[in-house]
């Protein structure tokens, strides 16, 4: 295989890993500011609860809060208790 293809074909594969890993937030999750959880991909309300998953996909779940802001920029999560 030419080397310019071997070259092309690694660009395609980093672009691709770029694109799927990078732009992926990962939530700091704090309740009364101290971190409950790490690296928070998922987050669903259910009721009073807040079920977390992060990105290994183990699931936390936070009895009797509720969301009280997401911060994109800072990668933070705050639940409040309700």
């Amino acid at each position: 295989m030419p080397f310019l293809a071997l070259t092309t074909s690694f660009i395609s594969v980093f672009a691709f890993l770029f694109e799927r890993f990078e732009i992926m937030c990962e939530f700091t999750v704090f309740l009364n500011k101290e971190i409950v959880c790490r690296d928070v991909v998922y987050a669903k309300i259910e009721g009073n609860k807040v079920l977390l998953k992060d990105v290994l996909g183990v699931a936390k779940t936070m009895e009797n809060c509720k969301i009280a802001e997401v911060d994109v920029s800072s990668e933070r999560l705050i639940l409040s208790p309700e």
